[in-house]
């Protein structure tokens, strides 16, 4: 299946079901960086095609920005993830000046960890319309299947693989926060809306 086309299904999977969120006592949702399970890259992934890019989101226009692994032969590789932002997504600068029609905003997106799914989006503060929030797709093709890192994979992974959240942080340090989030492991993705931009990671 084509890149592109497993991004669409994995986001329509995200909005027909709503992102509903999955925290208990059992499993909190605020946990500090140490206690966070993010996921890990393999060892043997291939590297990525780069770990920092920034794109121009544009009120009016849908635009998007993505990072990928290489293909291990010198093309471009799996997905691990795209970032959305709607024609009418923004709504105001960190600053608070209301975003016109026709203005643009300088977006960046940067890989924290190259060894976890771990991704920072920057401006802090930008503020996006209720109605149309940008979305957030991590992808985890290139991580060891052994979930829990306890040697093998069994049972026990494949039920983490449906518990994956993604989990937001404000500032390096701070607890990360699970995001209302919607898995598809059949297409190696998990779905968000952003309210805003900080740290985000894959965890259970």
């Amino acid at each position: 299946m084509r890149i592109t086309r497993r991004v669409a299904l994995c986001l329509a999977v995200a909005g027909s079901l709503g992102l509903a969120g999955c925290g208990d006592d059992a499993n909190p949702d605020e946990r500090s960086e140490d206690e966070l399970n993010a996921l890990r890259i393999r060892p043997d992934a291939p590297p990525l095609e780069r770990t920092d890019t920034s794109f121009y989101a544009k009120k009016g226009e849908d635009r998007e920005v993505a990072i990928y692994f290489t293909d291990g032969a010198g093309g471009r590789g799996t997905l691990l993830f795209l970032l959305r932002v709607f024609g009418n997504s923004l709504l105001a600068r960190p600053d608070g000046t209301p975003i016109a029609l026709g203005d643009s905003v300088l977006i960046t997106a940067r890989v924290v960890d190259p060894t976890r799914v771990l991704i920072d989006l920057q401006p802090d503060g930008l503020t996006f319309d209720a109605s149309a929030p940008p979305e957030l797709l991590l992808h985890y093709d290139e991580v060891d299947d052994d979930f829990d890192g306890d040697g093998d994979i069994d049972a026990d992974d494949v039920l983490i693989e449906t518990r994956l959240t993604i989990w937001r942080q404000e500032d390096p340090g701070e607890v990360f926060v699970r995001l209302p989030s919607t898995v598809n492991p059949a297409l190696q993705g998990v779905a968000t809306l952003l309210r805003g931009f900080s740290r985000y990671a894959i965890s259970y």
